[in-house]
């Protein structure tokens, strides 16, 4: 199914100069370095870091930030350089520091996984209901709230699962990730592999749920959607792939409430016979939770920008 297929990434790691090389070691060093000298911060220190650090890189980072706050202001209705549109985005970026430091301070045991975590009544009833045969499920979600968190709490809630992911063109940061996503027993399947469809299908035959990210705007095969009222392309291969192998598939988020505590929802997503409308279905449930907790979503991700057409 080569809607599910990237393009390979070691040739660009392999065109860049021997300095951009070494300087990207020095940054992969550099995130390894903080994320594990944040696992030894007492107490939930590691939290308070992370979103400290999270502020900074929005206050230094003005490039990025000042896209955030566009995007803030077409998607919400907000007057650009308002006061409350520079708040919101800076809340971004604090946001995604203070997940990386709930995850470095989760690191340390499954409990502190389950301390951070709850889920909305029905949730995991929907897990078990439709993994109840033996399959897992397509789990479709988008980087809303702490989306590595919550791969970390649906295997320990008992559903063992896998993301697919896209590899870096840095090597180094590649295994960064794929080791932080294996803390808690989850393997990567990577979109750049040739049998990314069969390597999905099996692994849900399997009984591993695959989780699959919608909200990004990539160079594949690709349907528009309203997303925010604005046409967004998205990615068709996962629901075509679902549809044709009757795949059951749910659509799920987590959201942090202001007592830190992450609240995860899942919501079973029937097929339709209309495969974009199955996915603006996903799409809008995505949409209504980030709504809820717009800044618990990456902004600063060009999500309507017009891609080569396959």
């Amino acid at each position: 199914m080569s809607g599910l297929v990237g393009v390979g990434l070691p040739e660009r790691w392999d065109s860049l100069s021997a300095g951009r090389r070494a300087k990207n070691r020095v940054i992969a060093a550099a995130a390894r370095g903080t994320l594990e000298l944040a696992t030894g911060l007492p107490g939930r220190a590691a939290v308070g870091f992370g979103a400290r650090l999270g502020r900074l890189a929005g206050r230094i980072a003005t490039h990025e930030r000042r896209r955030t706050e566009r995007h803030l202001c077409t998607a919400l209705g907000l007057e650009n350089d308002s006061p409350e549109a520079r708040r919101l985005s800076l809340a971004v970026f604090e946001h995604l520091g203070r997940s990386a430091g709930e995850l470095a301070w989760a690191w340390r045991s499954a409990e502190r996984v389950r301390e951070l975590v709850r889920f909305r009544p029905g949730a995991l009833e929907t897990m078990r209901r439709l993994t109840a045969g033996g399959r897992g499920v397509m789990f479709v979600t988008g980087h809303l709230g702490n989306w590595e968190l919550l791969a970390w709490a649906i295997r320990l809630a008992g559903f063992p699962s896998s993301p697919v992911g896209r590899r870096s063109y840095d090597p180094g940061l590649t295994e960064l990730m794929e080791s932080w996503r294996r803390r808690w027993g989850a393997t990567t399947l990577w979109r750049e592999s040739p049998r990314i469809a069969d390597e999905i299908v099996g692994a849900i035959e399997g009984g591993v749920s695959v989780g699959i990210l919608i909200d990004q705007a990539v160079d594949l095969p690709s349907v528009e959607v309203p997303f925010f009222g604005r046409p967004a392309r998205t990615v068709v291969g996962p629901a075509r792939l679902a549809q044709a192998r009757g795949i059951p598939v749910v659509v799920g988020w987590m959201h942090r409430r202001p007592d830190g505590v992450h609240v995860v929802e899942i919501v079973e997503s029937p097929a339709t016979g209309d495969v974009r409308a199955w996915i603006a279905s996903w799409s809008a449930t995505l949409e209504r939770a980030i709504r809820d907790e717009p800044a618990q979503w990456v902004w600063m991700h060009d999500r309507w920008r017009a891609v080569e057409r396959t």
